[in-house]
């Protein structure tokens, strides 16, 4: 994930340089459309993953948790099923 975002920052900073070069040469209105084109390419899909791993993380934090928390359950479950269960009614004699 990082490869991709390190490609992406990349390539809006080579854009936003290129969008500076094409103001100067052909104008505004291309340099307008440049800019449309390295936030809607570059710029959004970096945030959008950054949000996105961010998210996943807390998942991922949330699962483990809920994972441990009940693994200590059961543990308890079983040590009290086991010490309550008093004397086995079968072995009387």
């Amino acid at each position: 994930m990082v490869n991709s975002e390190l490609a992406h920052w990349a390539g809006f900073a080579a854009m936003l340089a290129l969008m500076f070069v094409a103001w100067s040469y052909r104008g505004p209105k291309i340099a307008a459309a440049y800019l449309i084109c390295n936030v809607l390419g570059n710029l959004y899909p970096c945030l959008l993953q950054q949000y996105n791993k961010r998210r996943i993380m807390k998942a991922i934090e949330i699962a483990g948790s809920r994972q441990a928390r009940n693994a200590s359950s059961d543990d308890r479950e079983t040590r009290t099923a086991t010490s309550h269960a008093g004397p086995d009614p079968e072995n009387r004699k």
